[in-house]
This record gives C-alpha cells, sequence and structure tokens, in this order.
C-alpha cells in the first residue's frame, strides 16, 4: 500500500513579500494552488502536515532577509 502526505512548507505573512512576485506563479497561486492540494489531500483522507519556522530563531543574516 502506497502512503502519501503532503507537506506545506512556511506560507507565513513576511514570506509573501519575498513571493509576492515569484515566478511562475505569484503569491495569490501560490495560496490558490496549496489550498486546492489541501482540499485534495483531505478528500483522501491522507495527512498533511504544515511546518512554520518562528523568525525569533532565526540567525541575524536570516533575520535581515526576511525581516527587512
Amino acid at each position: 500500500m502506497q502512503k502519501s502526505a503532503l507537506i506545506i512548507i512556511d506560507l507565513q505573512a513576511f514570506i509573501k513579500k519575498l513571493a509576492k512576485d515569484a515566478v511562475p506563479y505569484g503569491w495569490d497561486k501560490i495560496i490558490e494552488n496549496n489550498r486546492a492540494l489541501i482540499s485534495a489531500f483531505d478528500q483522501k483522507n491522507q495527512p498533511v502536515y504544515i511546518v512554520t519556522v518562528e523568525p525569533k530563531y532565526f540567525g541575524n543574516q536570516l533575520k535581515k532577509l526576511f525581516l527587512g
């Protein structure tokens, strides 16, 4: 039996400014696609894991990159 899981990584507000003009898809399309994937996995009773990174744990270089 094949097992699948969906892993969503860091779709937080501070990532939005980095991805808003992402190519080939912008932020709105990224969110739309993730919602569709979550729905599809949910309908098939497959697990969905959402991983987030708390900015307070970033090193100084990453804080500058992500938080300005």
